[in-house]
């Protein structure tokens, strides 16, 4: 038994030393332990002179074996936490690793499936060029795969380094709306940018910041229908750029808007599946915040998307 005495008078003192350890004798003889918390007050006459006292004991088990677990559990969690970083991290070296890897003889095999293609080395037949083409098609989805991975891996391994400058948002813009008009035009969707005038320069990567437009553009063009609209707004606000792109597309429902950013996630939708690799808006969102910028999402979901 283990009593805890507060300081007190010496003459009361006595009082509660006597009672401790005819307490820890009990203990000593074979039984539980037991924790108490001891109060005492001492009882005095009208002149002050101490006559008696009253000591009160409290059995306090049950808090103390309830603290012990709590910080048991408190120092697992942090066990947990300090593996998970650690697994997480040799994840994130391994897909760097292996990324550069694949991506040396990936980009021999686009190249000379593009020589074919381009039939430099001599005629094609129409079986022959087809199959180049799914041969390059595939080499250049794996390849946008492995770019997305590899880009990921850094960031979650803390080694992703901006390359920040003074940016014109009206040339970013423009540079995105080139790149991405081929993506529109197969699918027959209307792209419209809406830059405001008299914009500042603002300081970023503008490669990184090219992906994060390109990222959010590119995804609203693969889940709309065709004759879709794609729309894209560009204005400051308390001092920092502003981007909405908004589409026409199908929609996300409610309960799936918390998956949009995760890795590998692809949520369920009617029509054809487009091409994509899971990772394109859970890059963009780690893109955004090192930048130490924000990316929020809202949708109006259309499951039956209108006629051409």
């Amino acid at each position: 038994m283990r009593a805890v005495m507060p300081p007190f008078d010496s003459s009361f003192g006595e009082i509660d030393a006597a009672s401790a350890s005819t307490s820890q004798g009990a203990s000593a003889a074979g039984q539980a332990d037991t924790c108490l918390a001891v109060s005492a007050r001492p009882l005095r006459d009208e002149r002050g002179a101490i006559r008696g006292g009253v000591i009160a004991f409290r059995d306090i088990n049950e808090r103390k074996r309830n603290q012990a677990l709590m910080e048991a559990q408190a120092s697992e969690l942090a066990r947990a936490k300090e593996r998970a970083e650690q697994e997480s991290r040799y994840k994130s070296q391994f897909l760097a690793n292996m990324s550069h890897e694949f991506r040396t003889p990936l980009n021999a095999i686009i190249g000379f499936s593009e020589l074919l293609d381009e039939q430099t080395m001599g005629p094609l037949n129409e079986r022959q060029k087809e199959f180049v083409g799914y041969v390059m098609q595939g080499g250049k989805h794996l390849l946008a795969l492995i770019n997305d991975i590899l880009d990921l891996s850094k960031v979650e391994a803390g080694r992703m380094q901006l390359s920040s400058e003074w940016v014109s948002a009206e040339q970013l813009v423009e540079d995105v709306r080139q790149t991405v008009r081929p993506l529109a035009d197969k699918q027959s969707i209307m792209l419209s940018f809406k830059v405001a005038e008299g914009l500042p320069r603002f300081f970023a990567d503008p490669m990184r910041l090219k992906q994060i437009l390109y990222n959010l553009i590119s995804n609203g063009i693969k889940f709309n229908h065709r004759h879709g609209k794609v729309s894209v707004e560009v204005q400051e606000q308390e001092g920092a750029l502003r981007m909405d792109i908004a589409d026409s597309g199908i929609g996300i429902r409610e309960e799936d808007l918390a998956r949009l950013f995760r890795e590998f996630e692809r949520i369920e939708h009617r029509g054809p599946k487009p091409e994509g690799t899971g990772l394109g808006l859970a890059l963009t969102k780690r893109l955004v915040e090192l930048h130490n910028g924000t990316i929020q999402v809202s949708s109006n979901p259309v499951w039956a998307p209108p006629s051409p």
